[in-house]
């Protein structure tokens, strides 16, 4: 794995005269060997590739696979990618979505979110904001922002499901106590909008100073906002 990265033009380990086809060989034996991470690296060498034929896509696509089979999350969802983009000429949604789910299912957060995005929009099947609920749960568990601002919004909004906005911020409070910055805005604006929970202007200032630090420009402004 470490003499297939001294051959990537662009990685901080390259030590040799950069090769994609070098590195695409040493990534290869290590998914030979069961190292599932070379198995993602040169899966995403063939699909990225330029100059990409329609057998690197499948090759590509063979060694996604097998680091997703080998319980590699991130694999997972690089192999859903080219599913669910009809640019490679592969489109799947239904294997797109069963890739992000035994993402989630092996612990990779983005898979989660994105699960349960299918879920809501009934991509493959009927739609289902319990089922997304669900996904989004996993996800939030595991530490995705995306996953948790969904759940705080489903619960304060009531689209699909009732309405719970004591629920709602209970989960953002949880959710910015774990510094996860769309979280903390959310969780400020319940404060400030007395939604859930009494309004307190002066009690969301900690979560928008995360928020901000973050880089969300909106807490900045409520920070700002005299």
């Amino acid at each position: 794995m470490v003499l297939a990265s001294t051959y990537i033009p662009d990685s901080p380990q390259r030590a040799r005269p950069a090769s994609l086809l070098k590195a695409l060989e040493f990534y290869e034996r290590a998914c030979d060997l069961k190292e599932y991470t070379g198995c993602m690296m040169g899966g995403n060498i063939l699909i990225r590739s330029e100059a990409r034929r329609p057998e690197d896509l499948r090759r590509g696509l063979a060694l996604l696979s097998r680091g997703c089979e080998g319980g590699l999350g991130l694999s997972c969802i690089a192999a859903a990618t080219v599913y669910a983009d009809d640019k490679f000429g592969v489109l799947d949604m239904d294997e797109a979505v069963k890739l992000s789910r035994q993402a989630c299912e092996v612990g990779e957060a983005q898979g989660c979110f994105l699960a349960g995005i299918a879920s809501q929009e009934g991509i493959t099947k009927v739609a289902s904001t319990e089922r997304a609920i669900e996904w989004w749960a996993r996800g939030c568990e595991l530490g995705d922002d995306t996953s948790c601002s969904r759940l705080i919004l489903v619960y304060q909004g009531g689209a699909g499901v009732d309405a719970d906005y004591e629920h709602a911020f209970a989960l953002a409070s949880k959710a910015c106590d774990a510094d996860l910055p769309n979280s903390c805005l959310l969780h400020a604006t319940l404060l400030m909008e007395g939604v859930g929970v009494e309004e307190d202007r002066e009690a969301a200032r900690p979560s928008l100073v995360k928020a901000c630090k973050a880089g969300l420009t909106r807490a900045c402004g409520y920070l700002n906002d005299p």
